[in-house]
C-alpha cells in the first residue's frame, strides 16, 4: 500500500501567544479574500513558504506542491505519496515545521478543521493505491475509467466501516463543524464517485499507478496514524470480503434526490459522541485494532464530549444573554 495525506491549513497574523492573549478574536487571515490557485496571493507569501519547503526538503520530506486555497488564510502544501507509515511520520513532522516556521515568521497556523463559523474548513483527504512489484492491482484497462475490481472492493469496505470508524476521521468536537457543511466537500455519506468531490469517497483513475481511491472525510486535526490504519483495515476487509461499494454518484451529490435520500437512511455519527458509542459498539474495530485501543479512544472521546457539554460558549451568550 502506498499513501498520501492531503493536509490544508490556515494561517493568521500574530504569533501564538499574541493571539491567545487576545482570546482569538478578530483573526487577520493572510488572505482577504478568495484566491485559491492565485499566482499573486501565493507570491505574496512565497518568503515564508519557501523557508516551510526548504525545512522539509532539509527533514527528508520531498514536496510536490504548495497553494493557496479557497478560504480565508487558507493554505495546502502536498508531500510525496510514500508506504503508510512513513507518510504518517511526514505528516506529524510537516505539521510540526509549519507551526514553528509561522511562529518565527510572527504568523500562526492551525490544522482546526473549522476554525471559523462562516469559513471553509481544512482537510485531510487520503490517497491510497496498492502496488505489487511491476503491477497495479487498483487497475483494469478494460474496465469503467480503468477502476478494477479490486479498487472498487476497496471502497466498499472503506464506506461499510465509515460510520464505526468516523471518531479515527473526525476526532475532536471541531471536527464535525467541517463534516457538517456541504460547501467544504468533506464527504458524503456512504457514497463514491469517478473524479466526484461531491462524494466520502473519490476515485482517482486513468494511468496504471495512478489509480486509487481518495477518502475525505478526515479533517486537518485528524490523527495520521489512526486515520490511515482505519482506511487501510476498511480496505483489507473489502479485499477480502469481495464487497460491493453500489452504484457511483454521476451528478452532484448535495442535490441529487436519490443521494440525498441514501445519505439520510444511511447517516454518519453527526457528534463525537456518536462517534464514540459507534467505535465501542464496533465488532470489526475490535478485531482490526484491539479492546485496549478501542477502549482508549472511545474514553478520551466520551471525555472530552463531557466537557464540551459542560462548557458555555460565545454562541450561548449572545443567543440567549438578553433575549431569555
Amino acid at each position: 500500500v502506498y499513501a498520501a495525506t492531503e493536509l490544508e491549513f490556515h494561517l493568521y497574523r500574530g504569533t501564538p501567544d499574541a493571539l491567545r492573549r487576545s482570546g482569538y478574536r478578530d483573526l487577520e487571515p493572510t488572505t482577504l479574500v478568495p484566491s485559491d490557485y492565485t499566482i499573486t496571493a501565493g507570491n505574496a507569501m512565497e518568503p515564508f513558504f519557501r523557508k516551510v519547503r526548504t525545512a522539509l526538503e532539509e527533514s527528508a520530506i520531498p514536496v510536490e506542491v504548495s497553494q493557496v486555497e479557497y478560504g480565508l488564510g487558507q493554505w495546502e502544501i502536498n508531500l510525496e505519496y510514500g508506504t503508510a507509515l512513513e507518510m504518517a511520520d511526514r505528516h506529524v513532522l510537516f505539521k510540526q515545521v509549519v507551526h514553528d516556521v509561522a511562529a518565527a515568521e510572527g504568523l500562526t497556523a492551525t490544522f482546526m478543521a473549522r476554525p471559523s463559523t462562516d469559513g471553509m474548513g481544512s482537510s485531510c483527504h487520503i490517497h491510497a493505491s496498492m502496488r505489487s512489484d511491476d503491477t497495479f492491482p487498483f487497475h483494469d484497462e478494460s474496465a469503467e475509467n480503468t477502476a478494477s475490481a479490486e479498487l472498487l472492493h476497496a471502497v466498499g469496505g472503506v464506506l461499510d466501516h465509515c460510520p464505526e470508524l468516523m471518531l479515527f476521521y473526525t476526532p475532536t468536537i471541531n471536527s464535525m463543524r467541517r463534516t457538517r457543511a456541504s460547501h467544504d466537500f468533506s464527504g458524503n455519506g456512504l457514497t463514491w464517485g469517478f473524479d466526484n468531490r461531491t462524494t466520502t469517497c473519490r476515485l482517482i483513475t486513468g494511468a496504471p499507478s495512478a489509480n486509487r481511491l481518495e477518502m475525505r472525510l478526515p479533517g486537518a486535526d485528524a490523527n495520521p496514524y489512526l486515520a490511515l490504519a482505519a482506511v487501510l483495515a476498511s480496505m483489507n476487509d473489502g479485499l477480502t470480503r469481495k464487497l460491493d461499494p453500489g452504484a457511483p454518484v454521476r451528478r452532484d451529490g448535495y442535490s441529487d434526490t436519490d443521494t440525498l435520500e441514501k445519505v439520510k437512511q444511511q447517516p454518519l455519527p453527526g457528534t463525537l459522541d456518536e462517534a464514540a458509542r459507534a467505535l465501542e459498539a464496533s465488532e470489526f474495530a475490535l478485531a482490526a485494532f484491539g479492546a485496549e485501543v478501542v477502549s482508549h479512544y472511545a474514553a478520551v472521546a466520551k471525555d472530552e464530549w463531557d466537557s464540551f457539554m459542560s462548557a458555555v460558549t460565545d454562541w450561548e451568550r449572545e443567543r440567549y444573554l438578553d433575549n431569555i
